[in-house]
């Protein structure tokens, strides 16, 4: 049988950062592919003889929906969902601290983070009706060969973008329960050790409480359709997972009391360590049959 391939959609802070460490153990070298950055990264994958892509089980990026099409095996996706409000506050926030830490690097001011580091809130929603920053989660998944939807975000994108998460997607999961939809990834991908710790949190962040009602109206105005593609998700993910709820309501109990305890245990190390340590700790651990890297 063909091997399958899984291509990780990573939307903008809905904690991909973390799942991508665990992705990392899963997976040897040389069957892991990133499309992080520039996108003549996504256009040279596309150019890879088939005979470099029959060995890949893994791509990730911060991609659209599509890369299917350049590849000689069966595909599937998946993806981390956020709620529409919190995500945009996130985004936010990161982009306006990103002139700062490329500043510490030693790299060239951008124009672009130079004027988000200026705005309010109020400002990078107002500014958002250019289209850059509204419905990012519709957009990815009613992405064309690998690329982000750019235009206008329609009744027709959107319709894509629920067309393409029903039929590609066994597993869509949610930032607000993170833990759940990991062990979820982890029986589909027949993942070993999922243990995590969290990565790339967003520093500075806004608290939704504080935020005047009238503009999370206006945020949740921007995002109408990752809105309804939200609640659609949540729906269709609790028409699939109904004859796995009970047991997997137990495995995720389990599993948070003992990734808290090993977090509190190894507090000292650094996230690498720690990365590697689950890795060598829990390579036989009953939460999931291991199964051979790559």
């Amino acid at each position: 049988m063909t091997a399958e391939a899984a291509v990780f959609l990573h939307i903008h802070k809905t904690a991909g950062t973390t799942l991508n460490q665990v992705i990392t153990r899963q997976y040897a070298p040389g069957t892991l592919v990133d499309l992080y950055g520039a996108a003549k990264k996504l256009e040279a994958f596309k150019r890879l003889p088939e005979e470099r892509k029959v060995h890949l089980r893994l791509i990730r990026g911060h991609i659209g929906f599509g890369i299917h099409e350049f590849m000689p095996m069966p595909v599937t996706y998946f993806t981390l969902l956020r709620n529409p409000i919190e995500q945009t506050i996130s985004q936010y926030s990161f982009l306006k601290s990103t002139l700062v830490r490329r500043r510490r690097m030693g790299l060239t001011d951008d124009e672009t983070y130079r004027k988000i580091s200026a705005m309010t809130l109020a400002d990078f929603v107002a500014d958002a009706a250019d289209g850059r920053y509204d419905n990012p989660q519709t957009r990815a998944l009613a992405g064309s060969r690998g690329a982000i939807h750019a235009g206008i975000v329609t009744e027709e994108v959107f319709d894509s973008a629920i067309q393409n998460l029903s039929d590609w997607f066994p597993v869509v999961g949610f930032v607000e329960e993170f833990e759940r939809s990991l062990l979820m990834l982890k029986r589909r991908y027949s993942w070993s050790s999922v243990f995590f710790i969290v990565k790339n949190p967003t520093k500075n962040r806004p608290d939704r409480v504080a935020i005047e009602p009238e503009l999370v109206e206006r945020i949740r105005g921007m995002n109408e359709f990752d809105s309804r593609l939200y609640g659609f998700s949540r729906q269709l993910l609790a028409e699939r997972s109904q004859d796995e709820q009970a047991s997997l309501d137990e495995e995720v109990r389990t599993f948070r009391a003992t990734n808290a305890s090993l977090r509190g245990r190894m507090g000292f190390f650094t996230s690498t360590a720690i990365s590697k340590a689950h890795r060598w700790l829990h390579r036989g651990m009953t939460l999931g049959r291991r199964e051979p890297l790559g």
